[in-house]
């Protein structure tokens, strides 16, 4: 076959792609990662590529790229592998010949080539690839596809692309549980600069409205006065409002209507009230013109997703870290990597961990995943380990005999945690924990910054504390402004499993208080009345086999199907403080009361009814603590 549609080859035999690369007078073969061939020029290739410009140039000897291998010949033709599929280099290659360009239909399929043409530095393929994209009647970037084109624009390295669909999302960025599996393809930096773009937009736009005094320009009734003025006394009160809404993303059109009407009945403005609903949405749109306007200067700070090698540094002279390292009978050196020594017993770190009993066991120089055994100083071999020495100090006070040095924060104990789990080294992560649970600063910041612990503990591949943290998460709202100020410490697809775990919780909470509700158990359900006593006017009677009949307010369960709901759909934190719970409760009942008459229902209105609900609220509490437990997070590792 020769076109897309074709399949992949399945044995190991390349297949040809065919028309319109299967030239007769071809001197190069490029073959994909999934063995289909294209039969090129190299001429054409190295016009439009430097880097296929210096690898032909290498040619027939083997490619110096990493990327780019040579694989034999075929048909007396060398043949180019490349890592990209199919359906990357046909478009890829359909912009640098003179062939009819080919466009993938969405951005998703279109990212991946432009960022192979990026990477290969096809500079007027690039230029042709976007222009056919512009030209398109509706934008592959633009709303609602904008965050999904921010993330694939951010992981293929597109700078330009990714500052534009940022700028379509800038002002209203997505709700977080509602964000796709594309989330995981972001860096902690990539979610930070658009959380900071977010900010920036939002106070540009602020900006502009306030630097705007010529209301009576957008006012249409500006010769008549409206009952509710600014001090300016001409601009009505709740078109200020209004504007300060709009900045923030938070207001529609329909949302600026309803303000409209809502001052105009509270404050009896036929002026506002009479304004045309034309004028009133050339008002809206001279606004938004404005916001827009004010919001260029924001610009976009680009991240890259895949990070750059540091420079080449000139290592320093080592240096002995000193007491209590220094020891005379020490018989090895463990080098840090900010080249710091610390003199210690081979017989107490291979006690300590099974990982440095391993390492030890090598001949000199032999590099392992630990670390490295380097050349002898003062008579002892060195081995060097890619940790900090600050890092490496906090350890070893646990593992000898020594002062320890606690850690104050969870920035300084995550580290340590990790350390035990890379070199085995369970005794002494049992002491670093314990030493974390009876820091009461430590557990305070934990508890009080849980999206922050989340983030270190997943950086550090530390589950337990990954899924603890993500618990204390629940009990927090989920929205960009609850995590902005750590989104650069966590990855795209940690976030991305924190959102599903939260629904997870969110729908095993949901159906754990339908569960409870209608349990026929009575340690579960409380028993209001049974037939005979006083009960709630407005009730149903139900019945548990074999013979108990129990009369339940119907207000009861309407309240608690209601908040069933509300936890499901996220309108409500999936775990609600003891105290909003109780208050909730309490305003039901006065609902209820004020619905049949404060008087008219003296049972719910009475103590025992007020107890009898925060009994079952403490039941329903522990109920859902079992819920959580049985849910538990995904990680990458």
């Amino acid at each position: 076959m020769s076109n897309l549609d074709a399949p992949a080859a399945e044995s190991a035999e390349p297949v040809e792609f065919g028309h319109p690369f299967a030239l007769a007078n071809a001197d190069l073969i490029i073959r994909s990662s999934d063995l289909v061939d294209f039969r090129v020029y190299k001429t054409t290739l190295a016009q439009a590529s430097p880097i296929f410009e210096d690898v032909l140039s290498h040619l027939p000897a083997s490619s110096w790229n990493p990327t780019i291998k040579l694989d034999g010949t075929k048909d007396g033709l060398p043949v180019i592998r490349l890592p990209e599929r199919r359906d990357v280099i046909y478009p890829l290659l359909t912009s640098i010949f003179p062939v009819t360009v080919y466009m993938p239909e969405s951005f998703r399929d279109l990212a991946p080539v432009l960022g192979a043409a990026q990477r290969y530095q096809m500079h007027s393929g690039l230029a042709i690839l976007r222009l056919f994209a512009n030209a398109r009647a509706e934008s592959l970037i633009a709303e609602p596809n904008a965050f999904e084109a921010y993330c694939l624009a951010c992981y293929h390295g597109l700078t330009e692309d990714a500052s534009k669909a940022a700028s379509f999302i800038a002002v209203n960025l997505p709700v977080m549980d509602d964000l796709s599996a594309d989330l995981k393809l972001l860096t902690g930096p990539s979610l930070a600069a658009l959380w900071d773009y977010h900010i920036r937009t939002l106070e540009a736009a602020r900006a502009g409205l306030q630097a705007f005094t010529s209301w009576q320009s957008v006012f249409v009734n500006a010769q008549n006065k409206c009952s509710a003025l600014d001090v300016d006394g001409v601009t009505p009160t709740w078109l200020i409002m209004c504007s300060r809404e709009m900045a923030a993303g938070t207001h529609t059109f329909s949302d600026f209507r309803m303000e409209r009407s809502q001052h105009s009945v509270s404050s009896q403005c036929l002026v506002c009230l009479n304004i045309p609903v034309k004028s009133l949405k050339a008002i809206y749109e001279e606004i938004m013109q404005r916001i827009v306007a004010s919001t260029r200067s924001s610009r976009f700070p680009f991240v890259e997703s895949h990070e750059q090698a540091p420079p080449p540094v000139i290592p320093p002279s080592p240096t002995d870290f000193g007491a209590p390292f220094d020891r005379r009978d020490a018989d090895i050196i463990v080098r840090s990597s900010d080249f710091v020594d610390f003199r210690l017993h081979k017989s107490i770190i291979s006690v300590a961990s099974n990982i440095f009993t391993d390492m030890l066991s090598f001949p000199q120089h032999l590099t392992t995943d630990a670390g490295s055994l380097d050349v002898v100083k003062d008579g002892l071999p060195v081995v060097n380990l890619p940790e900090d020495a600050t890092t490496l100090h906090r350890l070893l006070s646990f593992v000898y005999p020594v002062e320890k040095v606690f850690p104050k924060t969870f920035e300084e104990a995550a580290p340590l945690l990790s350390l035990c789990q890379k070199y085995e080294m369970a005794a002494t992560s049992g002491l670093i924990r314990a030493a974390c649970t009876n820091s009461t600063q430590l557990i305070d910041i934990y508890i009080h910054n849980p999206f922050h612990s989340y983030a270190l503990a997943t950086r550090n591949y530390l589950y337990d504390e990954t899924q603890s943290a993500a618990r204390l998460t629940l009990a927090r709202p989920m929205s960009w402004a609850e995590y902005g100020n750590d989104l650069h410490l966590v990855t795209g697809a940690a976030l991305y499993h924190l959102v599903q775990y939260r629904q997870k919780c969110q729908s095993a909470i949901s159906d754990c208080i339908i569960r409870v509700l209608e349990s026929d158990s009575p340690s579960l359900v409380p028993t209001f009345a049974t037939l005979g006593e006083p009960r709630c006017r407005d009730s149903v009677v139900i019945a548990y086999p074999p013979a108990r009949f129990v009369t339940v307010p119907t207000w009861w369960n309407v309240h608690f199907r209601a908040l069933a709901e509300d936890v499901r759909s996220g309108r409500v934190s999936p775990v609600p403080a003891p105290g909003a719970l109780r208050a909730a409760l309490r305003v039901a009942i006065d609902k209820h009361a004020v619905q049949l008459g404060f008087m008219a229902c003296t049972f719910c209105h009475s103590g025992r009814c007020v107890d009898l609900g925060n009994t079952f609220l403490k039941t329903l509490t522990k109920q859902i603590e079992k819920a959580i437990e049985t849910i538990k997070i995904t990680t990458e590792w």
